[in-house]
């Protein structure tokens, strides 16, 4: 019997009843969905929003129904492909369309192509289902470009008195090429000010010129792939992602250390002061600490192959994880409570399970000290 929930009473619920709850409270979403999508059909059908004083259905359900734009746009879409298409009603009921994917495909399901669409469409994530529209709608081969572009940069908070200097300072462009244009002074018929009071905290927040770079080139799946695959592995320095041009400038600096001269030279320097200190060195090594918590590189990399470079955390459905996002090794005997470093008792988890595994080991209050931001 259905029951209505309670929002203030779901911190009392058991970890089961709550995901259960969810999963019906899904269901229910979609057959609502699926509702509202048979009445845009019906108001269109009737054109409804004319006598109510709305040009057209995406302007009612934008002022009046109060969607988002893009919102508005994938129902009317959705709702116009099942008008057609009626038997696509069932996939979405039952979540193997989901509103994003309808939308996607409204504009190029036709009766030739419908089982083959619908078969790239139903349970595939919805970056498969972008690339295979792609594919039926192939954009102009682009050429590579590098055109300079100026841009709006948001300059740190500074007190009313220190903000009021027109012209103060330069920008420092984040692509590396040290070229920039500060806002000229306040006033300025070409650059008008651009700084704003904040009454809350009696500051002024100004806004710089920037000039950077815009690049613009085209690349195949494999790039993609290799992209994703470089994010990934950055993920555990950059947990909260990393822009494009973060990305590059780190693969420039790391090629150009290894591969320029000066790189070469520098390298060659290190290890000729390093030298000097080997013997007496590799006896310290020899002789100390025999238990360690550092997990020698050989055995890092034999875990990460081993495990496919995926988390392997199972949960109660026996689903597996599968993230690939900052990665992290995981002691399955704690190393706290002597287990070793041997890849027998190591795994790849995820940052997310890593800490929830953590927790179930040593209590959430004895994790919270060491707490970093996901």
């Amino acid at each position: 019997m259905n029951r209505s929930i309670r929002l203030d009473s779901l911190g009392t619920l058991s970890d089961n009843r709550l995901v259960r709850q969810l999963e019906s409270l899904r269901g229910s979403e979609r057959k609502i969905l699926t509702a509202v999508l048979r009445h845009l059909v019906e108001m269109e059908r009737r054109k409804l929003y004319l006598p109510r004083g709305y040009s057209s259905l995406f302007e009612f359900c934008t002022q009046h129904l109060k969607y988002s734009r893009s919102g508005a746009g994938r129902r009317i879409a959705a709702a116009r492909t099942l008008a057609k298409y009626s038997s696509l009603e069932g996939y979405l009921l039952d979540g193997e369309i989901n509103l994003y994917s309808l939308s996607l495909i409204s504009g190029i399901l036709t009766e030739e192509n419908f089982d083959e669409v619908i078969s790239g469409t139903r349970n595939r994530p919805t970056r498969e289902v972008e690339a295979m529209v792609a594919g039926y709608r192939p954009g102009r081969n682009l050429k590579d470009r590098i055109r300079p572009v100026c841009v709006m940069v948001p300059e740190p908070r500074c007190s009313l008195r220190t903000s009021s200097t027109p012209g103060a300072g330069g920008a420092v462009s984040s692509t590396g090429t040290g070229s920039a244009v500060s806002t000229p002074g306040a006033g300025s018929e070409k650059f008008p000010n651009t700084t704003a009071q904040r009454p809350e905290n009696d500051t002024l927040e100004r806004v710089r010129i920037s000039r950077k770079y815009k690049f613009e080139f085209a690349a195949d799946s494999e790039f993609k792939k290799k992209f994703d695959r470089m994010k990934a592995l950055l993920s555990g320095r950059y947990p909260g992602g990393i822009s494009i041009e973060e990305l590059f400038m780190l693969l420039m600096d790391e090629y150009i250390d290894r591969h320029s001269p000066e790189g070469r030279a520098a390298r060659r320097e290190k290890r000729q002061v390093s030298g000097t200190h080997r013997d007496s060195g590799s006896t310290r090594n020899d002789n100390e600490e025999t238990r360690t918590r550092s997990i020698p590189r050989k055995v890092r990399d034999e875990v990460f192959l081993r495990d496919g470079g995926r988390c392997t955390f199972k949960g109660t459905d026996d689903i597996r994880c599968n993230s690939k996002w900052n990665l992290q090794i995981d002691h399955i005997v704690p190393f706290a409570r002597g287990g070793d470093n041997s890849p027998g008792n190591l795994r790849l988890l995820c940052g997310k399970h890593n800490r929830l595994e953590a927790e179930r080991a040593f209590g959430s209050q004895h994790m919270k000290r060491f707490k970093k931001q996901e």
